[in-house]
């Protein structure tokens, strides 16, 4: 379990991502610093999950940011929306739009191995490793 002053930092990074004011590189920025080397993304659940350097962690509610869940996997639209929101500024919340609508489920973003993850329902996945 993690600590009351870290679980707001969480809180913070998360409200930022959330309403456009911190970017995808800002959040990494912090969560590393804060310790933690890996979070994980759930759709169906609507929730975030850090989990620290020490192998704590915390699990964070999210709003659900999406029209539609996609019955099928589209590696290459998750591609591009990645990338929409590493060149062309798109918000969170118009990415997770996107990926959801291409059959994402959830995704882990592993920080310290620099790439994340997005996971199908079927077990698809599509690797995305940050750039250099």
């Amino acid at each position: 379990m993690m600590n009351l002053e870290m679980v707001e930092q969480l809180r913070q990074v998360t409200a930022g991502s959330l309403n456009g004011t911190i970017s995808f590189p800002e959040v990494v920025g912090n969560l590393l610093q804060f310790g933690i080397g890996l979070y994980h993304v759930d759709f169906i659940r609507n929730e975030e999950t850090f989990y620290s350097r020490t192998n704590e962690s915390h699990v964070e509610s999210i709003p659900k940011l999406w029209n539609s869940m996609g019955n099928s996997f589209d590696a290459s639209e998750i591609g591009r929306a990645v990338l929409a929101s590493q060149t062309e500024g798109q918000s969170f919340p118009a990415f997770v739009d996107r990926v959801v609508q291409a059959g994402c489920v959830g995704y882990f973003a592993y920080l310290d191995g620099r790439k994340v993850v997005y996971l199908g329902k079927l077990g698809e996945e599509h690797v995305e490793n940050f750039p250099q």
